[in-house]
C-alpha cells in the first residue's frame, strides 16, 4: 500500500468534492450569481481548501476513503437544506451561534413544517443505511480499501486542523491572521448578515460571524470615561425630569404580551384582505396608545424583541455577531438590569411572574427569567390552562389570557411578563377553518399557511378582547402592554416587493389602563 500522501487519486477525489461542497453550500444561499462567484474566487478557493482540510482530518480518523466521503456528504448536505431553510423563513443564513439550539433540538423540532422533518428523516435514514453498508463492505475496490496513518502523520494532521480552525475565532481581532488574509482576498463587509454571505460565500460569511465578544470595545473606553457620561446626562436628565409627574407602580400593576408572530398582512406588498383581520387591536378608544413598533427581527428569533423590551437596550450598540442575547450571556449574569428589576425597586412588596406557554428549553428562559429578577415563572407544564386550537400543537392565546387573569385576581401588585405561542410556525393544517378573503399578487409559495395564519391571528384578536374586557372588571390598576415580536416567516416570494427599510419589520402594539386619564395617541415606535 502506497503512503497516503503519495496517493494522488485519494487527494484529488478529497479535493473534487471540497469544491463540489463548496459550490452546494454557495447555491444554499438562493441567489446564485456567476459574476459575482467569479469576483470573490480567491475566497471560493481558500473556503474550498477549509472543507479540503476538514475531509483529510477525517480521514486521518476514519481511515475509509468511503465513508469519510459520505459523512462530509451528509454534513454538507444538513448544513445547505438548514441554511437554505432559514433564508426562506426568516431572512438569515446559519450562524455560529445556533449551534446552541442543539440542546433544545426535540423542541425546536416542534416548530418546523412536518414535511421537512420527513424529508430530514429520510435523508438522516438513507445516511445510516448507507454508513453501514460501506462499513461492512470487505472489497479492495480505491475508495473502500483500509488507509493507515502513521500517529506522527495524524498528529500533524489534528494539529495543523486545530490551528486553522481556532484561527477563526480571531477574525475580529486587528490585524489578526485570519482578518488580514480575508481582507487581502477582497472580503467585502456589509450591514446584513444574509449580504455578507452572499457576498463572500458560505464558509467566508460563516468564519466572520464566530465570535466570543458580545460588544466591541469602543475608542477611549475606561470606567472614568463612563462615569463622566453618566454624570453628564444625569444633570440633563434631572433638569428635564424635574417638572414631570412619575408613577412608583405602589398600587399599579403591568401586564407584557408578547404575542407571537402578530403583524398585519396587509402592510405586505403583494397581500390584498377583504376585510380587517384585526379589529380589535387596530380599533382604539381614549384608555388606550396604539400604534406600529419596529422589531429587531424577521421570521423567528423571538428572544431578541423579548430582549429589547424588557431591557431596553437595543441589540444596534451589540455586536453585530452576537445573535441571541438570551443565550449568549443574559443567562450567565445574574441581576441583569430590566424593567423587572426597576418595578421591584419601586414596589418592595410587589411580585414579577413570568408565563411562557411553551417549553423552557429554547433561547435559555428558565436561567434569563431568573437572572432578570422573576419570582415566579411558569412554563408549558407549570400552567392550569392547556387547551389548544383544533389541531394546533400549541396552547392558544385565550387558555394563556386565563393563565394571566389567575394570577391578576390577586390583590397584590404585579408586573407579568407573558409571551404566547398559538400563532409559531409550522401553519399548514392547524385548525379546522381557514381566512378565504385573501388575494396575493403572483402567488405565494405558502398560500395555504398564510390562510391558516391570518385566522389564528384573528383568534388572538377575539382572545385579547376578552382579557381586556375581564381586566375591565378588576378593582385595581392595571396597565396591559400588548406587542407583536416579528413578522411570520411565510412571505418568502414576496420579499422582493418590500423594499422599505421597516416592510418586514412593523408588528401592531397598544398599550391599555384600566383607569382614568386618556393615553390616546397612533404613531410609530422602537
Amino acid at each position: 500500500m502506497k503512503n497516503w500522501f503519495q496517493n494522488k487519486k485519494t487527494m484529488l477525489r478529497l479535493f473534487i468534492f471540497a469544491l463540489l461542497s463548496n459550490l452546494i453550500l454557495y447555491l444554499s444561499l438562493g441567489q446564485f450569481e456567476l459574476t459575482k462567484l467569479f469576483m470573490s474566487m480567491p475566497l471560493f478557493l481558500l473556503s474550498t481548501f477549509f472543507i479540503f482540510l476538514i475531509n483529510i482530518t477525517l480521514l486521518s480518523l476514519i481511515k475509509r476513503e468511503h465513508i469519510t466521503l459520505l459523512i462530509s456528504f451528509f454534513i454538507t448536505i444538513i448544513f445547505a437544506l438548514s441554511n437554505n431553510l432559514k433564508i426562506i423563513f426568516r431572512k438569515e443564513p446559519i450562524v455560529p451561534d445556533d449551534f446552541g439550539f442543539l440542546k433544545s433540538l426535540p423542541s425546536l423540532l416542534r416548530l418546523i413544517e412536518p414535511l421537512h422533518i420527513t424529508f430530514f428523516l429520510f435523508f438522516i435514514i438513507s445516511f445510516i443505511v448507507s454508513l453501514i453498508y460501506f462499513i461492512r463492505k470487505k472489497d479492495q475496490t480505491s475508495l473502500s480499501v483500509y488507509i493507515p496513518f502513521r500517529i506522527r502523520t495524524q498528529a500533524l494532521i489534528l494539529s495543523v486542523s486545530i490551528m486553522v480552525f481556532f484561527s477563526f475565532g480571531q477574525f475580529e481581532r486587528e490585524g489578526s491572521l485570519v482578518q488580514t488574509t480575508f481582507e487581502n482576498l477582497n472580503f467585502s463587509q456589509k450591514d446584513e448578515t444574509l449580504d455578507i454571505y452572499r457576498e463572500n460565500g458560505f464558509i467566508p460569511g460563516f468564519i466572520s460571524k464566530v465570535t466570543n465578544k458580545n460588544m466591541l470595545e469602543p475608542k477611549y473606553y475606561s470606567k472614568k470615561n463612563i462615569e463622566n457620561i453618566i454624570k453628564k446626562y444625569q444633570v440633563i436628565a434631572d433638569k428635564h425630569n424635574q417638572n414631570l409627574l412619575f408613577d412608583d407602580y405602589q398600587d399599579i400593576s403591568v401586564v407584557y404580551i408578547l404575542s407571537e408572530s402578530l403583524s398585519d398582512p396587509s402592510r405586505i406588498n403583494g397581500v390584498t384582505l377583504e376585510d380587517e383581520v384585526l379589529p380589535y387591536i387596530q380599533n382604539r378608544n381614549d384608555k388606550y396608545m396604539s400604534g406600529k413598533m419596529i422589531v429587531p427581527t424577521y421570521g423567528g428569533n423571538t428572544a431578541n424583541t423579548e430582549f429589547e423590551v424588557l431591557t431596553g437596550f437595543s441589540l444596534q450598540y451589540m455586536n453585530s455577531n452576537t445573535a441571541l442575547p438570551f443565550n449568549n450571556f443574559v443567562a450567565d449574569v445574574s441581576g441583569f438590569p430590566s424593567f423587572v428589576d426597576k418595578f421591584k425597586k419601586n414596589n418592595i412588596n410587589s411580585k414579577a411572574i413570568a408565563i411562557h406557554s411553551y417549553t423552557s428549553r429554547l433561547f435559555n428562559r428558565e436561567a434569563v427569567y431568573k437572572n432578570f429578577g422573576f419570582d415566579e415563572v411558569f412554563f408549558i407544564d407549570d400552567m392550569t390552562y392547556q387547551n389548544k386550537l383544533d389541531d394546533s400543537n400549541y396552547v392558544s392565546d385565550e387558555s394563556t389570557f386565563k393563565e394571566v387573569l389567575k394570577h391578576l385576581k390577586q390583590n397584590e401588585s404585579q408586573f407579568i411578563h407573558v409571551s404566547t405561542m398559538q400563532n409559531h410556525s409550522p401553519f399548514s393544517n392547524k385548525y379546522d377553518e381557514q381566512y378565504e378573503g385573501i388575494d396575493v399578487e403572483k402567488g405565494l409559495l405558502l398560500e395555504k399557511n398564510l390562510k391558516n395564519y391570518i385566522y389564528g391571528i384573528q383568534k388572538s384578536d377575539e382572545a385579547i378582547e376578552i382579557l381586556i374586557d375581564e381586566i375591565e372588571k378588576i378593582d385595581k390598576k392595571i396597565i396591559v402592554v400588548y406587542y407583536g415580536d416579528h413578522l411570520p416567516g411565510i412571505y418568502s416570494s414576496l420579499l422582493e416587493f418590500n423594499e422599505g427599510p421597516f416592510d418586514l419589520y412593523s408588528t401592531d402594539y397598544f398599550i391599555y389602563k384600566n383607569f382614568d386619564d386618556p393615553l390616546q395617541i397612533n404613531d410609530t415606535i422602537s
